[in-house]
């Protein structure tokens, strides 16, 4: 019984939390943790989950010593149980049975720290008088300390799942180079100037050689199948592209290197990277404390303990580095020498993106809401927004000092402000029109301008059409995209009446049942079965009001009220929970149908031996597939409801 048991559970080796997950779970601390665990691993998901549950700032000794203290304490009082489960059933344990040793936790904390989802603050603190004595004579401000606090930002790690989209969005807007360069650097987390460009490089020759590969496989196959049956001579024939591989695969080095190096002067002006702050490691004269700082691994291995790197100018003249000498020659010519310095670091701007995704969700909404009456009022207001995004982002690039950046004039545009980011098809429309472009595209802005329901377009200036400035009301979109949100999921989850009843409390305020279903046009009895409901999934509010000063049920006054910003942190925690539930479901079906994703990697195997195989795995493939749609919904619903 035991051995069917261990044969039929298919979660027995199945573990997505580590042992300081949150207990009880919050939905996006939870989704947090398990897009660390999927990107990263356990051990990053440990470190990762010992800084929430410490919240905070913390030192490197507080989270080392965190970490040890609790999963000890938590394996201990799991051990025997855990024995006996695993005795009875003949189960294997999980890889992570143990505390990870403090290399790890420091390789775990490092690659946080470089993927911009741990935060480094540097302080002075007071020395005890022991530590005082040790670094009166080296330290030049006696009596005091440096140390690194350590706090996680958990909004970052809910963006990982978004770097498809990001790298996709790039492609569209730049080109495919450019979305390799951002690819390479969202992998990396953050990388210098050449480095990114040398490992974009290799990355696009590794894609080019595939590619070659696979029609030099192709080619071979149709030369088979024309070769005569009889095994006589015959002239093969090969097609004219199998003869020459592909235009971009037969560029020379130098000309892909100077490709990606166009690709990241376009990302870095357009706002789509930009440079932040090395991270530096302890300083000679620091090093009185243990584990109190940065540090950097030499030879890709952990350290013992704190080392200094050598100088930059000694490492690159060993090589240490792996500089290419050609891309460092390219960023000293005259286009990238002030733009792009060789030992700048480059993150990508996940702000630029989120704000180039709601301008393409805005649009969608205004063009569903208004299209039938204003024509192409969707890509205009998409092009507004990219302007406003390319201004808030670009400019912090161009400009040397934030104090030049006037933040009240970046919404307000004018017509010509838009032209550059329109379609070709609609911008080719409006010049088609009598009057041309400008004057067409004013009037249909003075025509949005006057709606109300949303509001979406307010004229600041009035003054001919070239002149006229407008300004996008971004936040009331906004809010009426979440309401819209809010509104469809009251509707699919518990129904018509729901829906309707929190739309009449939204407008009226707080009522009792009586009237909401006079209002409703319901029966009262179903009005309070469903208010109820909606009380129990903590969407709407009720407040109850004494009429004496005894408190007498019969006698009270209950009156229901719907708090938007209530419902908007419940649905939102309801989105991450179904995510989470989604994000495991798919990593489980990975798991268990891990020989089909080898079996389809290795070339000399046939992937589909009967048709029943086949049948199988085409079951498979369309269930990963529907789960990664639906991830994909549910992140845009959450990016629209957290955001935005």
């Amino acid at each position: 019984v035991s051995s069917m048991a261990a044969n039929s559970n298919q979660f027995a080796r199945f573990v997505s939390t580590s042992p300081l997950s949150s207990i009880p779970h919050d939905p996006p601390i939870t989704l947090a943790s398990n897009c660390i665990r999927d990107f990263f691993g356990p051990t990053v998901q440990l470190v990762a989950d010992g800084l929430i549950s410490r919240g905070g700032e913390s030192t490197l000794p507080q989270i080392i010593s965190y970490i040890e203290t609790k999963t000890r304490s938590t394996l201990q009082e799991k051990s025997d149980e855990r024995q006996e489960i695993l005795r009875l059933t003949k189960l294997r344990p999980s890889s992570q049975t143990a505390c990870p040793s403090r290399a790890s936790i420091r390789a775990s904390l490092l690659v946080l720290i470089q993927h911009s989802i741990v935060n480094v603050k540097k302080t002075k603190v007071p020395t005890s008088s022991g530590s005082r004595k040790r670094s009166s004579s080296s330290s030049s401000s006696p009596g005091r300390k440096i140390v690194y606090k350590y706090s996680i930002d958990i909004d970052r790690c809910r963006i990982l799942p978004r770097y498809p989209r990001f790298v996709e969005f790039v492609v569209k807007a730049v080109d495919e180079t450019a979305a390799a360069v951002v690819e390479e650097i969202l992998v990396q987390g953050r990388a210098k100037t050449v480095h990114a460009v040398v490992s974009t490089v290799e990355t696009l020759h590794q894609l080019y050689h595939h590619k070659d590969h696979d029609e030099d496989e192709t080619t071979t196959n149709t030369s088979e199948e024309k070769s005569p049956p009889n095994g006589g001579d015959s002239e093969v024939v090969v097609p004219t592209e199998a003869k020459s591989s592909s235009t971009i695969g037969t560029k020379s080095d130098r000309h892909t290197r100077q490709s990606v190096l166009e690709s990241f002067l376009r990302l870095v002006r357009g706002g789509f990277i930009h440079e932040v702050p090395e991270i530096r490691t302890l300083d000679d004269d620091d090093d009185d404390d243990d584990d109190e700082c940065e540090f950097t691994f030499q030879d890709g291995q952990p350290p013992t303990k704190k080392q200094k790197l050598a100088d930059a100018s000694t490492r690159i003249q060993d090589g240490d580095d792996g500089e290419d000498a050609e891309v460092v020659a390219l960023l000293q010519s005259a286009p990238y020498t002030t733009t792009l310095p060789r030992n700048a670091v480059w993150r990508v701007n996940v702000a630029l993106f989120h704000a180039q995704l709601q301008a393409l969700s805005l649009g969608m909404l205004v063009a569903q809401r208004y299209t039938h009456a204003i024509p192409s009022v969707g890509s205009i207001v998409t092009a507004a927004l990219k302007v406003e995004a390319s201004r808030r982002y670009a400019a912090k690039q161009s400009s040397s000092s934030q104090s030049s950046i006037d933040y009240a004039s970046i919404s307000i545009f004018t017509v010509g402000n838009i032209l550059r980011y329109l379609p070709k098809a609609v911008l080719q429309t409006f010049e088609k029109k009598e009057g041309g472009a400008i004057p067409n595209i004013y009037k249909v802005l003075v025509e949005l301008s006057k709606v109300r329901t949303p509001a979406v377009v307010e004229q600041v200036e009035i003054a001919p059409p070239a002149q006229a400035k407008f300004q996008i009301q971004t936040r009331r979109l906004v809010s009426y995209l979440q309401d819209q949100i809010i509104h469809q999921i009251i509707l699919d989850s518990h129904g018509e009446v729901a829906a309707r009843i929190c739309s009449i409390l939204k407008l009226q305020g707080y009522m009792e049942s009586d009237a909401i279903a006079n209002s409703a046009m319901v029966p009262a009895k179903d009005t309070r079965e469903v208010l109820h409901r909606l009380y129990r999934d903590d969407l709407i509010d009720l407040l109850n009001l004494n009429q004496g000063k005894q408190h007498n049920p019969s006698s009270m006054i209950f009156l229901w009220g719907f708090s938007r910003p209530r419902c908007l942190r419940k649905i939102s925690d309801n989105v991450c929970t179904a995510m989470c539930n989604i994000r495991l479901r798919r990593q489980h079906e990975a798991e268990v149908g891990n020989h089909w994703m080898e079996r389809a990697k290795d070339d000399s195997t046939d992937e589909n031996e009967n048709e029943v195989d086949k049948l199988l795995y085409n079951k498979f493939c369309t269930g990963l597939e529907r789960l990664d749609n639906a991830q994909v919904q549910l992140d845009e619903t959450l990016m629209a409801l957290k955001d935005y």
